[in-house]
């Protein structure tokens, strides 16, 4: 539990929440300690108004972690104890749990982290119910979100050749990870029905892997009709072992335009 912050009584009674910084944590889907102490925060304080229950964390960096310290202050005339924790979704961390009371003028630090080895945009929700008579204080809802970095991904995501038409695609892979490019390893394919071939390495000005361009050919002995294959691209990097490009590969032959013929040249009207 978090330190206990005197506060001036408030005749009608509500739960006030004071964000404060995000914690660069180390993260997984393992339970929270009970509580996390405000001293431990980094950064700026932040600048969420009193009451704020929604923050956005925005775009964080491959070093960061989607996580957020609450502060939830009983202005009522009586303690209050919290009767369920209840998150959006069971890989999230909270860091109070039931049973955990706060006293009338008391304070409680509510620590919330969202996975951090998703892509793309995170978010959650947290719902915190007390014994309050109080609606505001019977069920007190959170949100956090984020965008992490996508770490290695491909463009285009999916690749599709056609025999006598796209027998051959480019595809490039990326990362938002630094370093990571720079330990790859190998590509392969899983079931033989296109061969790889690495035409391009674009590295950063300070020497580092920026993207690496793959060219991907449908195999001569490709069976007729459509089949799915796969490109595993890997690297020697637990941050990303490897990413998987799908590939569709049509192996039937190319349908002929059938030629139109002419039409017909009317006759000329006899005079």
């Amino acid at each position: 539990m978090g330190a206990r912050v005197p506060t001036n009584r408030c005749p009608w009674g509500f739960l006030a929440i004071l964000p404060l910084a995000a914690l660069p944590l180390e993260l997984g889907c393992m339970p929270a300690p009970a509580s996390v102490p405000a001293s431990t925060t980094s950064g700026s304080p932040s600048t969420d108004s009193p009451g704020e229950r929604s923050v956005d964390l925005g775009r964080l960096g491959p070093d960061d972690h989607p996580t957020h310290i609450f502060k939830l202050r009983n202005t009522s005339s009586r303690s209050i104890r919290i009767t369920a924790v209840e998150k959006s979704c069971g890989c999230q961390s909270v860091g109070v749990r039931q049973g955990d009371a706060i006293p009338s003028g008391g304070s409680l630090d509510v620590f919330y982290a969202l996975p951090a080895d998703r892509p793309g945009p995170v978010g959650g929700q947290l719902t915190i119910r007390t014994d309050s008579d109080s609606d505001d204080l019977a069920a007190v809802r959170f949100s956090l979100s984020a965008t992490m970095p996508r770490r290695v991904w491909a463009e285009p995501g999916t690749l599709r050749l056609s025999r006598g038409m796209s027998e051959s695609a480019t595809v490039v892979i990326r990362s938002d990870l630094p370093g990571i490019l720079d330990r790859y390893t190998h590509v392969d394919t899983v079931r033989g029905h296109v061969t790889i071939d690495q035409s391009e390495t674009v590295y950063h000005s300070d020497g580092s892997v920026e993207q690496i361009t793959f060219e991907v050919h449908m195999s001569s002995g490709i069976p007729g009709g459509l089949v799915n294959d796969y490109l595993t691209v890997t690297f020697a990097d637990a941050r990303a072992p490897h990413i998987d490009i799908l590939v569709q590969a049509d192996g039937s032959a190319p349908k002929s335009s059938s030629s139109q013929s002419s039409p017909p040249v009317p006759a000329e009207a006899a005079p």
